[in-house]
């Protein structure tokens, strides 16, 4: 699971404004999933939405950005997808708890592994989350470049 210290601070909005950077193709992408479950007892039907929602992906930049949702996104409509969050949060401003770590680090029990980099959309939630983890002793780091190859592992915390 992923998750960001506070979803309104860039998982479902940032500075008030809905995030569709993050919320229209990761809705999209994980639309297929939805796709594939509700239809896959008609493979015709189900190839044509798929088709469909990578069309949209395909052309997020040229049009899916420029649907600007007055209440649901266009693209959500159109395929009968749920969205990341965003408009639900809109209908049921108590839901934004079930999605924030921020403020609630107490009620986190279970392990966890916080990734992020300094340049990517994670980064400030996941140091947010470490810095009320406790100390960084505790916690093991690992680094690596964009090639994904491991190159130092400390689990010493030193």
């Amino acid at each position: 699971m992923i998750t960001w210290a506070d979803p309104m601070d860039g998982m479902f909005a940032r500075g008030g404004a809905i995030e569709l950077g993050i919320t229209l193709p990761w809705s999209l992408a994980q639309g297929i999933d939805t796709l594939t479950r509700r239809d896959a007892s008609n493979p015709v039907l189900l190839a044509g939405a798929v088709a469909a929602v990578v069309e949209d992906l395909d052309t997020i930049v040229d049009s899916g950005y420029w649907q600007l949702p007055a209440a649901h996104h266009p693209a959500f409509v159109r395929h009968d997808i749920p969205e990341l969050g965003y408009e639900r949060y809109q209908h049921d401003p108590a839901w934004i708890k079930s999605c924030k770590v921020a403020g609630q680090n107490g009620e986190v029990v279970i392990p966890s592994l916080l990734t992020g980099g300094w340049f990517d959309i994670f980064c400030q939630g996941s140091l947010t989350i470490i810095s009320i983890c406790g100390p960084l002793g505790d916690l093991p780091r690992l680094s690596w470049d964009h090639g994904h190859t491991l190159i130092t592992v400390d689990i010493s915390g030193k």
